[in-house]
């Protein structure tokens, strides 16, 4: 199954993402971002792109610890997570559980759509594993990190921090980082 489902393009040279477009005064040469812009421009995404080096540890591992613990350690499926969040449905313990993992996530949102179906989860699941064989962790994450929607308009880390914390990703307190942004509710 693994040969015969491909991946629609490589994602290393897939067309980039939209992104948020900076234009400053004639006198910054340099670095042009949102602290020192004089107009910021966004299409239907307001999203900065970070590297890995620029997302903060304390980030990393918040996101971790809500998403997917054993990222680090899996090949893109991780069993025991969706036997645990299937187990958790079926006892009817209240809120539903997720068994996806990052790269899983990644899959779903770059590649392919939500439908609820078994053949779309087996083909996600698939090409999860296809996609840890071309990339690191470190890039998977980055790039979840940088697609993924937070609320109030931010797509990716470094726009949902400005967009709910008013500074960039380079500032994020451990209380922020820790908090999952869900844009149903309010912020108080």
């Amino acid at each position: 199954v693994i040969t015969r489902v491909e991946l629609p393009a490589d994602p290393r040279v897939a067309p980039p993402v939209e992104q948020t477009t900076y234009i400053c005064a004639a006198e910054v040469q340099v670095n042009c971002n949102a602290s020192n812009a004089m107009v910021q421009l966004h299409g239907t995404k307001d999203r900065d792109l970070v590297t890995y080096d620029e997302i903060p540890p304390l980030v990393v591992h918040a996101v971790l610890a809500v998403e997917d613990r054993d990222f680090f350690e899996h090949d893109g499926v991780d069993p025991a997570g969706i036997a645990r969040a299937a187990l958790s449905d079926i006892r009817g313990e209240g809120v539903r559980q997720g068994g996806s993992t990052i790269t899983q996530q990644y899959v779903k949102q770059t590649y392919l759509n939500s439908e609820q179906t078994v053949n779309r989860k087996i083909k996600e699941a698939v090409m999860a594993v296809k996609l840890e064989q071309q990339l690191g962790k470190e890039e998977i994450l980055t790039r979840y990190l940088n697609t993924i929607y937070f609320g109030r308009g931010a797509y990716g880390v470094q726009a949902a921090s400005r967009a709910w914390f008013g500074h960039d990703l380079a500032a994020i307190e451990p209380g922020e980082a820790g908090i999952r942004a869900d844009p149903d509710v309010p912020v108080r």
